[in-house]
């Protein structure tokens, strides 16, 4: 295991180096952004194992959608496809590239299950088994025939996500990279800030504000890593990259609540010391609970963004309300992790689809702090 972990290190570097000699216009593809069509439920299964709908049954009881993610009227719903035409093309290696599918998905082209991620039981349910990016291989005379796309989820998105195209393998690889650089640079600086604070925070003898500060660095680090699509290409396993993204998505808001309560401590910042003792008992509550198997790593999500904004509501107030009777460095850094917190928000509305779908740079607001 080490070993390969080794060899995907040393690939990715490579990688990042050959980026830099391919030109741009090698990473085209085929965007897949019109002619979806989606219908609730799940089809019946023929004697063979095979979804009726894909083999063109029931013709009438498709509707047209723009992008097949979170159609109208789920109404509890858990089960819904998708179909489109795959256009033509001359391709030498073609993958179907998905950015993300909410939660489990089968892929049926001819008839034929060309792929799968995650595992349907008898009722066609199953677990999340985390978001990864999807590079599904294409069979040769794919122009022209009609893919669908099984899906369950009890999430509160259902379906595709973000970029769907049609691309050589070896262009997707490069493009991935390209994408991850910079997180990946972002999540090597705040790493070694990390060090850094740790170092100091021993040297600390009154308040320890450079261990609050090594602990949002190094959360910031570990987010950056795991969310960004090259750690699929460290490590192909990203139930695990999903769990540690989740962990210190979680820790940042205990980081910056100890900082403050750290800074504030001669007025008795008693909300603060709360919002960090909530965070950190939610932390810990749910990724037990999400390794145990009673929930799923992905219905601790939606309550922990709403936690988030009512606490940086809570710390802005309190803030504000100090803010004139702090040292400058102070100043600084509150003013640096607004800037994070702001597109820490943004990137939480796209995902909970309050704005359309977009790359938000998070790392960005790392890299200012």
């Amino acid at each position: 295991m080490q070993t390969l972990y080794l060899f995907n290190t040393v690939r990715l570097i490579l990688l990042i180096a050959l980026i830099f000699l391919v030109p741009p216009a090698t990473y085209a593809a085929v965007d897949l952004d019109e002619g979806w069509e989606y219908r609730w439920g799940d089809s019946p299964l023929t004697d063979a194992g095979v979804p009726e709908w894909v083999l063109g049954q029931d013709p009438g009881q498709w509707s047209a959608i723009g992008f097949p993610s979170n159609p109208p009227d789920r109404n509890g719903q858990e089960h819904v496809w998708y179909r489109i035409t795959l256009p033509e093309g001359e391709w030498q290696e073609p993958v179907l590239y998905i950015y993300s599918v909410d939660l489990i998905v089968q892929v049926w082209l001819d008839g034929k299950n060309i792929y799968q991620y995650g595992t349907f039981d008898d009722q066609g349910r199953g677990r999340f088994e985390g978001w990864p990016w999807h590079a599904i291989p294409l069979p040769e005379n794919f122009e022209g025939k009609r893919v669908y796309f099984r899906i369950f989820s009890d999430y509160t998105d259902i379906g595709l996500w973000g970029e769907i195209s049609i691309v050589e393998r070896p262009a997707l690889i490069l493009f991935i990279v390209k994408n991850s650089l910079e997180a990946l640079v972002i999540s090597g600086f705040s790493a070694l800030i990390a060090l850094l604070a740790m170092f100091f925070a021993m040297l600390q003898t009154e308040k320890k504000s450079f261990g609050s500060i090594a602990l949002f660095s190094l959360s910031s680090a570990i987010l950056l890593l795991s969310e960004s699509q090259a750690s699929q290409l460290l490590w192909n396993v990203p139930l695990m990259w999903d769990y540690l993204a989740a962990g210190s998505y979680y820790m940042l808001p205990v980081a910056m609540a100890l900082l403050l309560e750290q800074w504030f401590s001669d007025r008795r910042p008693w909300l603060i010391n709360l919002v960090w003792k909530i965070h950190l008992a939610y932390a810990v509550a749910s990724i037990t609970l999400a390794l145990s198997g009673l929930v799923d790593l992905s219905s601790t999500y939606p309550l922990f963004d709403a936690l988030l904004l009512v606490s940086l509501a809570t710390i802005t107030i309190v803030v504000v309300e100090r803010f004139r009777h702090l040292k400058i460095e102070q100043q600084i850094i509150l003013a640096a992790y607004a800037v994070f917190c702001t597109l820490l928000v943004v990137d939480m509305a796209v995902a909970h689809g309050v704005l359309p779908w977009g790359r938000v740079p998070v790392s960005w607001g790392t890299l200012i702090f």
